[in-house]
């Protein structure tokens, strides 16, 4: 395979230029900023409100270990080449396991009197992702916040976001049967590509706030509570619409401002990810259902071509703990680690990949943030993924999500313009 040289984004340019301006805050490359308090009276301007903005860039350099998030069996075909899988397109697209990545964000914060003349801020946004060893994956991403400040501590936010022409990797579309057992080569496989709309509420409180009569609680400054509501649909192209999803989440979360030094995020998530019970192309042996699959008046044969229901629904149960701390003026150490449970709710008799299949995946991250200007903020970060299934007993070459390990590390690159 050909190397591609690496180029320098637009925004790296940009990021670089304006260095030296002075600025009058900094953003946390992976995350907006937490709200700003005014719990004092607020006076309105008659003369109508005024707008304030910000212009914020970021450049994220990215490397993956396991971009199409690969099982080990197969990781290893993706590297033998085999000529089978080269003539039903199996891994058309899909060069490298690995791959080096180029995200470019830009985000305009509008500013101004909302609700009572609080602070209300609009956050248009648009990011995209360059992908160097796999250009197919490369693709834009779309955002959009309303935030509004209610006082005491409290806000709402709106977040919506689109994802365009995401290609997830390729799956079995079809397969001809011309020897009685389907061969590599006789199988086709298509781009599994998807658009995805979000839209979430957040509602945050603030449940604590110290003052200087009150005992101490935790050694806490500030305690925190947050309410998500979420859905999520994902698309995808012909033919693989029974992939398409509807996904609903529900979450709380606590935070604790710690001594002005430490912060401490706890959340948990339900999502509910529903898909149609729709009927797709499979490649089953016989003897593991005792059916006659091709009508030849036995159950004996293996490899054989057959169109049965395949459900991916199932309930996402996830904890996520993040903990940062402030060691140095401009420095910040974070680390934290995620725990999701999934529980597919099949029921159909030949989806043996999802019936009776429970997965658990563990992420662990930790990274450091530095911010060396006033307008620039450097973030590194690394992260560990790990997801298990309890179904030993998967085809060995399934081409859907079942075990993997993923490694990323990531250094992001960010600047306030005004």
């Amino acid at each position: 395979m050909t190397e591609r040289p690496w180029t320098l984004s637009p925004f790296a340019v940009m990021l670089i230029s304006f260095a030296s301006a002075p600025a009058s805050g900094q953003e946390d490359p992976f995350r907006l900023d937490d709200p700003i308090e005014r719990d004092e009276p607020v006076e309105i301007d008659e003369d109508g409100p005024s707008w304030r903005w910000d212009l914020d860039l970021q450049d994220t350099f990215e490397y993956d270990s396991n971009v199409f998030r690969l099982s080990e069996d197969l990781s290893d075909r993706l590297d033998s080449d085999v000529s089978g899988d080269r003539i039903s397109g199996r891994f058309d697209d899909m060069d490298s396991e690995d791959d080096f990545l180029i995200s470019s964000r830009a985000r305009l914060t509008a500013k101004t009197d909302g609700l009572d003349g609080r602070q209300l801020r609009i956050i248009p946004g648009v990011r995209y992702d360059y992908f160097t060893q796999n250009e197919r994956r490369s693709h834009p991403e779309f955002d959009l916040a309303v935030e509004q400040e209610l006082g005491s501590g409290r806000e709402i936010a709106l977040d919506l976001g689109y994802d365009l022409d995401v290609f997830k990797r390729n799956y079995l579309a079809d397969a001809t049967d011309l020897t009685g057992n389907v061969s590599a080569a006789e199988r086709v496989y298509d781009h599994g590509i998807y658009d995805e709309l979000s839209a979430e509420v957040h509602y945050r409180h603030r449940l604590w706030r110290k003052r200087k009569r009150d005992e101490p609680f935790l050694d806490a400054r500030r305690i925190y509570g947050t309410v998500l509501l979420g859905y999520r649909h994902r698309r995808y192209d012909s033919p693989f619409s029974n992939r398409d999803r509807n996904i609903g989440e529900v979450g709380l979360g606590l935070s604790f401002d710690l001594d002005g030094r430490w912060d401490i995020d706890v959340r948990y998530l339900l999502g509910v990810v529903m898909t149609d019970d729709g009927r797709e192309v499979l490649i089953r042996d016989e003897p593991d259902f005792g059916v006659d699959l091709n009508g030849d008046g036995d159950a004996l044969d293996e490899n054989r071509r057959t169109v049965q229901r395949v459900d991916r629904s199932r309930l996402e149960h996830s904890i996520e703990v993040g903990v940062s701390y402030r060691f140095a003026r401009n420095w910040r150490v974070k680390a934290g680690y995620d725990f999701t449970f999934q529980d597919y709710l099949s029921d159909e008799r030949f989806d043996t990949t999802h019936r009776d299949r429970e997965d658990l995946r563990h992420a662990v991250r930790l990274g450091v943030e530095w911010e060396f200007a006033r307008r620039l903020s450097l973030e590194i970060e690394g992260r560990w993924i790990r997801e298990d299934i309890s179904r030993r007993r998967l085809r060995r070459d399934e081409d859907e999500e079942t075990e993997y390990t993923r490694f990323v590390a990531a250094i992001a690159l960010s600047v306030k313009l005004f």
